[in-house]
Parts: C-alpha cells; sequence; structure tokens
C-alpha cells in the first residue's frame, strides 16, 4: 500500500490556530516596543533641544521669549538642533513665558503617541501626558 506523504486538514488547522495564538501575543508586544522608541527618540530630542537652549543662555543670559509652535519655527531658531523624529510622528513646540525659564514641548501627532504630550523644562522638570499605555506612570522612559 502506498503511503501519502502530504498534510492532513486537521493538521493544517492546528499549524493555524498555533500561528495565530503566537502572532496575536507578539504583534501587541512589537508596537507597545516600537511605540516605547519613539516615545524615548523624542524625549531625546527634547534633551538636545534643552542644551542647545542653554547654550544659548550662556551666550545672551536670556532664554528666547517668543512661544514656537511648531517644529519648523523652532528650527529656525535654534539651526543646530535637527530633531532625530520624523515630523508626522512628533510636532515640537517651546513656550517661553520670560527670559528665565522656557518649556519644550513634544506633542505626538499619529500612531500609539497620537495626543501624548512629553515636556521639559529648564529646571530639569520631565513629564508625559496622555501616554497611558507607553508611560503608565506619567514619567519619562
Amino acid at each position: 500500500m502506498k503511503q501519502n506523504s502530504g498534510f492532513t486538514l486537521i493538521e493544517l488547522m492546528v499549524v493555524l490556530v498555533i500561528t495565530s495564538i503566537l502572532a496575536g501575543i507578539a504583534v501587541p508586544s512589537y508596537s507597545l516596543a516600537v511605540g516605547r522608541q519613539t516615545v524615548k527618540g523624542a524625549q531625546q530630542d527634547l534633551e538636545l533641544l534643552s542644551l542647545q537652549l542653554e547654550k544659548r543662555y550662556q551666550r545672551v543670559l536670556s532664554y528666547p521669549t517668543v512661544n514656537h509652535d511648531n517644529t519648523v519655527s523652532l528650527q529656525s531658531l535654534i539651526t543646530k538642533w535637527i530633531p532625530t523624529s520624523s515630523a508626522e510622528v512628533f510636532n515640537f513646540s517651546s513656550e517661553n513665558a520670560l527670559a528665565t525659564g522656557y518649556t519644550v514641548n513634544a506633542t505626538g501627532l499619529s500612531g500609539l503617541v497620537e495626543d501624548c504630550i512629553i515636556s521639559l523644562s529648564n529646571d530639569g522638570i520631565k513629564t508625559i501626558l496622555n501616554c497611558d499605555d507607553l508611560a503608565p506612570n506619567g514619567t519619562w522612559l
């Protein structure tokens, strides 16, 4: 009698079920890891921007007093700062109410970081708002 060397329908269904279960576990974990890395990149960009503002303070003894509401506007002020985060993911802005202080922000525009607000002030206060999935306790990663 000749033996069949193919797979049965039951075997194929078992493989599909196992693959589906593994994908159901792996995809959300991967998405969270990518989201956290995106937040870390924005945090690094804010720290680099803060360093550039501190360098400016050392030269002229004041911070900029104009608020900048987008990344392009900030780059025109601080020409040596180039964010690594893509413009489609975060919008960078600054709040400079006084020449003696500032707060720089990164606001998420899409994906897992949408509406996420990451902030850094001149006195070192770091916050994250609206990022419960990526930073549950509201502190920097």
